[in-house]
């Protein structure tokens, strides 16, 4: 029997559902739906829709928001619950808790939805049809047997149509069982959207009610789903603080924690710590307790001296597999092959190191080229590509983000490269498709365990080389591991890694303070031509003291002619907080442009100006000319009304229109792992050890400093510095795939990491 739900101590849905929970009845006028997932990110992405309802009692109309509503396309009828929310944008709106539509029963109504909801009906000769036949209560008669329709519509077309109706029919039971659960669940503060990420997981939507409601920590399996949310639901259904059940959920979602965090495996010790913090005050030694026994019993696996979940093993072991099935498959070049290739080297300006690069690549079946900031890897990858057209090997340039993916095709000049993830769809819909000699992953340091999973299971690795290029010493991918950097130590794979310094000068202070971070040595602060340090307070003036001091070392810049609209950049380690990504945008954009005409609103809940510098945060593939995540642009222009914007990326102007324009942000100010493979003449960062005491790592520092061309400047404190410098290999994630790699290689290293 399913326990009543129950508010948890210090839950509860907080006062502004209750003093401002309102009903509103209507027909929507209005409604805009947020953009498609990006690759990679449909299992957590819940759509948004903001909107307007004619309200039936008064006739005004209504601004809604909300997340994972029901379809509802203009004039269809709905209840909405929530509560009153002031929005800067679009004012008083009402937040929606629950949603439900009401289906039409008079025949007009019944035709329209038929048009809008089933795809098949959409010329409307047919939805009259049907509608006539089924009378008022049509839709009902539908969702309980879309059969029905097979019998009123004969033929191929028929069979077509009851699919798309069984589909809707499933749809509206979800939508259904969501809105019962949402309304259930926000008396203990679940969010809609927490909801919507539940009743989507699970094959149905009564599957999804039962495991709520009986089994909550299964939860924890569902991607978003947080354990606090788990656990209040546990707590409300009556719980107990040291239920079996809750001790090991508590185990799983250290590890999946630790997993967000980066680290693919952790030692159990370390788990049962972080476990036991979630379920005060329960003693360690009855997680640590609960670590062995879950271990013993194969819910996690021991690999060494750490555990993991089976699924994140399991992501690690195909690409410890894949590549040692490369290394397995001889890849060396005929004896013509390589007089071509010489020749054609010797055409070349490069160095003997490279040269040597480009043969170990172009003559392995995986290899990585590696090497720190001006170290010549472009040049040398440019190279790699020309030398497969010489030996006439198909070439593919691949890279984890779009913008990455749109450098490479200019540097390299192959005009096919594109993303990691859009090749490996492109090879799930055509079922193999295009079968390229040689893969390039340029950038490869952002490239995560289950992508680099993903792209080795797509590739036929007895007959594709696979070249990994990037900094390993930069900081490492968004997801879970850190692929690029285990394939160099492991030792396994051949390397080339290029050393020589030719963008600056080996004594330049951007590379020797590079350099010192690399190997846990103190920096050297002091003023040089290319590097600046300017302290501020380290106490609560912090925040203003270091905005004013970015201020004023830009209008130092400008009064010296360096255009600093276009050629330098503020980068910061976190986007929330009083020196985070946002409020230094809004900052800069008063300073550097504050009388730009006002335009859309965009990401971050801040208007774009004519003048501002933003950047694309989601890969717009529908414009004529597509903009890739992480490009940057000028807004040259607004409409009339403020909805759209001209912007120019490079040398291509794109129109932006509605929500496309949500897909930007202001880039006055980006974070550092948004500046990875891009560079600038000017680069000021702000690095305070308290304001971003959370990302104080020499990797976030290193990856900053390498992307000026000609000055860095650093504002904060020296203890922010002092206290990244002791995180010099603690800062390390811990993964597996080393020693996966042992295991499926099954033989000595035979290239000592470098």
């Amino acid at each position: 029997m399913t326990a009543p739900l129950v508010r948890s101590p210090g839950g509860g849905a907080g006062p502004a559902w209750e003093a401002g929970r309102r009903s509103v009845s209507g027909v929507v006028v209005s409604r805009t739906a947020a953009p498609r997932p990006e690759p990679g990110e449909e299992a957590t992405h819940v759509p948004w829709a903001r909107g307007t309802v004619r309200c039936a009692r008064t006739g005004q109309e209504v601004s809604f928001y909300g997340v994972g509503l029901p379809t509802m396309h203009p004039n269809t009828e709905v209840r909405f619950g929530g509560y009153w929310q002031p929005d800067s944008a679009y004012g008083p709106q009402l937040t929606v808790v629950t949603a439900q539509v009401t289906l039409p029963s008079e025949a007009a109504g019944v035709v329209r939805y038929l048009k809008a909801n089933i795809a098949g009906l959409e010329r409307g000769v047919t939805a009259k049809r049907i509608a006539v036949a089924l009378g008022s209560d049509c839709l009902a008669r539908l969702k309980r047997d879309p059969a029905l329709v097979q019998s009123l519509v004969p033929g191929g077309r028929g069979i077509a149509l009851r699919l798309e109706v069984e589909a809707w029919a499933a749809e509206v039971r979800r939508e259904t069982v969501t809105d019962a659960l949402a309304r259930r669940l926000h008396e203990v503060g679940v969010e809609r959207r927490t909801v919507c990420l539940i009743t989507r997981y699970f094959r149905t939507s009564e599957a999804a009610e039962v495991v709520t409601l009986r089994q909550p920590y299964r939860l924890l399996d569902v991607p978003g789903v947080a354990w606090e949310t788990a656990d209040k639901i546990a707590r409300a259904l009556g719980a107990a603080n040291d239920d079996p059940a809750r001790l090991n959920a508590a185990c799983d979602a250290a590890l999946q924690k630790a997993y967000e965090q980066g680290h693919t495996a952790v030692p159990p010790a370390a788990v049962a710590q972080a476990a036991a913090g979630l379920v005060k005050p329960v003693p360690v030694e009855r997680l640590e307790a609960a670590v062995h026994a879950l271990a013993e019993g194969g819910v996690l696996v021991r690999v060494g001296e750490r555990v993991a979940r089976p699924a994140h093993r399991a992501t690690e072991w195909r690409i410890a597999e894949g590549v040692a099935r490369m290394l397995d498959t001889p890849a060396e070049l005929t004896s013509a092959q390589r007089a071509a290739l010489d020749a054609m080297l010797a055409q070349t300006r490069l160095t003997s190191v490279q040269r040597g690069a480009v043969r170990l690549v172009l003559g392995s079946h995986v290899s990585v080229l590696t090497g720190g900031p001006g170290c010549g890897k472009t040049t040398t990858l440019r190279a790699v590509v020309e030398g497969c057209h010489v030996l006439g090997l198909p070439v593919r340039v691949l890279a984890p983000t779009g913008k990455a993916a749109s450098r490479a095709k200019k540097v390299t000049g192959d005009p096919n490269a594109g993303t990691v993830h859009r090749f490996i769809a492109s090879h799930r819909r055509a079922g193999g498709g295009e079968r390229p000699g040689v893969v390039v992953v340029d950038e490869s340091s952002m490239c995560d365990a289950e992508t680099a999973a993903a792209l080795l299971g797509t590739l036929d690795l007895s007959q594709t080389r696979l070249v990994w290029c990037g900094d390993a010493d930069q900081l490492p991918s968004v997801g879970a591991g850190q692929v690029l950097l285990d394939l160099v130590r492991s030792g396994r794979v051949p390397v080339a890694r290029l050393t020589d310094v030719f963008r600056m000068s080996a004594e330049s202070r951007i590379h020797t303070n590079a350099r010192c971070l690399l190997a846990g040595q103190p920096l050297d602060l002091s003023d040089a031509d290319d590097f600046g340090f300017i302290p501020v307070p380290e106490d609560e003036r912090a925040a203003v003291a270091t905005r004013d001091a970015l201020l004023s070392e830009l209008a130092r810049l400008e009064a010296t002619g360096v255009k600093v609209r276009s050629d330098a950049q503020v980068l910061v380690p976190v986007r929330p907080g009083p020196l985070g990504v946002d409020a230094l945008n809004r900052l800069l954009q008063d300073h550097l442009n504050p009388r730009g005409e006002p335009g859309p609103l965009v990401g971050g809940g801040t208007r774009a100006r004519v003048g501002d510098r933003i950047v694309i945060t989601r890969n717009i593939y529908e414009l004529p000319t597509p903009v890739f995540n992480g490009e940057q642009g000028e807004v040259l222009a607004v409409d009339g009304g403020g909805r759209d914007m001209l912007v120019r990326v490079d040398d291509r102007e794109v129109v932006l229109r509605g929500v496309q324009c949500l897909m930007t942000r202001l880039a006055w100010a980006i974070t550092v792992h948004r500046s990875q493979g891009s560079e600038y003449p000017y680069v000021l960062m702000a690095y305070h050890h308290l304001a971003h005491r959370r990302l104080l790592d020499p990797r976030v520092l290193y990856t900053a400093l390498t992307r000026a061309q000609n000055r860095f400047v650093l504002v904060g404190t020296e203890e922010a510095v002092s206290a990244s410098l002791a995180q010099t290999g603690a800062a390390d994630r811990q993964t597996m795939l080393p020693e996966l790699l042992a295991r499926a290689a099954g033989r000595p290293a035979p290239h000592p990491a470098p």
